[in-house]
């Protein structure tokens, strides 16, 4: 399985970096389908490909179906310039890192490749922005897990959980400093994205770590002081852009009127096909037909579920939320399991980590059109190994009790 190991975390490195977008010539060599099913192959060889416990993989799949048969029914099918392989993806690297990822050290491994990626990834990409090269709000360099900025916002704010816990966990004193410096350089970056749903999400999370950690004086002191050093780097373009946050559309910004639009243009168009949309990647052309309205129509739907209940049905959105609900659960039952059966702190603070980025995800998504955004499926993926582990504990406990009998 070493093979099929490395080979996801090549896949994951392409992910981020992109390379094909920076030097044309590889691109023709197609290097992430390529890698992506060799890894396949090499699951498959061993004969590991096996689906984790519970619901989320049956009905993951069943989202993918839904999404596709939405697409092949729909009238809007011509006009559309999204395709299912964008859902397909990662879909498929969902299914990889739950029969990779079989044991704790390769959940460990992966994940500390994933985050010190982001990490290059945030560095080069703030160094590059200091030049004044990206625009006037930061995006990622790379463009793997950032080509919008609120996306971007949102990424950044995913990974946090994980440095937090990489710090209280880590002995070493210079990797202790370098995931503090990260932490310190995410709020950097986050606020200089200018996204107001990140801005909230940030919220959200700070309020779960003081609570989790409520009796931590330590930890909320610590949190306190990370605040006031992000404050103090926060530019006054980003509290300008916060006042933007308004129903009203003589003060909202024209990003705030486009989402109105698309909230209205979305429950119209919902009605076309309550039960299995309008077709995959179809809002914004349909949405030009609501006319009555008046508004600008040439934005997407800014908003996850909206697009999945209009593109692909009810039906599908309740499969969407259910996945979401399930993946909470577990992280619910993990963290139990572990606990109760004594598992190892890495997976314990992991558990917790994904719980956190996955609530990040789900309030993140409210303002973004994320379907396909690969860090949620990561997420998902390795909820599901760390269950798997969770699982194993158990069974060795049980056969440990028996043959005390």
């Amino acid at each position: 399985m070493k093979a099929s190991f490395y080979g996801l975390l090549l896949y994951i490195l392409l992910f981020v970096f992109k390379p094909a977008d920076h030097i044309p010539s590889l691109k023709p060599f197609r290097l992430a389908l390529v890698v992506s099913i060799l890894v396949l192959l090499f699951v498959i060889i061993s004969g590991r490909f096996k689906l984790s416990k519970g619901l989320i993989p049956y009905l993951m799949f069943v989202y993918f179906v839904l999404s596709f048969f939405s697409l092949i029914n729909s009238s809007y099918t011509q006009f559309s310039n999204i395709s299912i392989v964008f859902l397909l993806k990662p879909v498929i690297l969902f299914y990889l890192i739950c029969c990779v990822l079989d044991n704790e050290e390769k959940i460990m491994k992966f994940i500390k490749v994933f985050t010190f990626a982001i990490f290059i990834d945030l560095f080069i990409s703030i160094l590059i922005f200091r030049s004044g090269q990206l625009g006037y709000r930061l995006i990622s360099f790379f463009q793997g897990i950032g080509a919008d900025t609120n996306e971007y916002g949102m990424h950044i704010l995913m990974i946090i959980p994980f440095l937090v816990y990489f710090i209280e966990t880590e002995k070493n004193l210079p990797k202790k400093l370098f995931y503090i410096f990260f932490i310190l350089l995410s709020g950097y970056a986050m606020v200089r994205t200018y996204s107001r749903g990140s801005t909230l999400s940030a919220g959200v999370l700070f309020l779960m770590f003081g609570w989790i950690r409520r009796k931590d004086k330590k930890f909320i002191f610590a949190m306190v002081i990370i605040l006031i050093c992000i404050l103090l780097v926060t530019p006054q373009k980003f509290w300008n852009r916060l006042s933007t946050i308004t129903a009203d559309p003589t003060r909202a910004d024209g990003s705030i009127n486009a989402r109105i639009a698309a909230l209205k243009h979305g429950l119209e168009l919902i009605k076309e096909n309550l039960f299995f949309g309008i077709g995959f990647g179809a809002f914004r052309f349909a949405s030009m037909r609501v006319v009555a309205f008046g508004e600008d129509t040439s934005h997407i739907a800014h908003n996850t579920y909206l697009e999945i209940a209009v593109e692909t049905g009810i039906i599908n959105l309740i499969v969407f939320l259910l996945i979401i609900i399930l993946a909470i659960r577990t992280c619910l039952s993990n963290m139990k399991k572990l606990s109760h059966y004594e598992g190892s702190i890495d997976l314990k603070n992991m558990n917790q980590a994904l719980l956190m980025s996955l609530i990040v995800f789900c309030i993140c998504v409210i303002f973004l059109s994320m379907r396909f955004d690969r860090f949620f499926y990561i997420v998902l993926a390795l909820i599901l190994c760390i269950q798997d582990r969770a699982i194993e504990l158990e069974k060795k406990n049980e056969e440990r009790e028996l043959s005390k009998l």
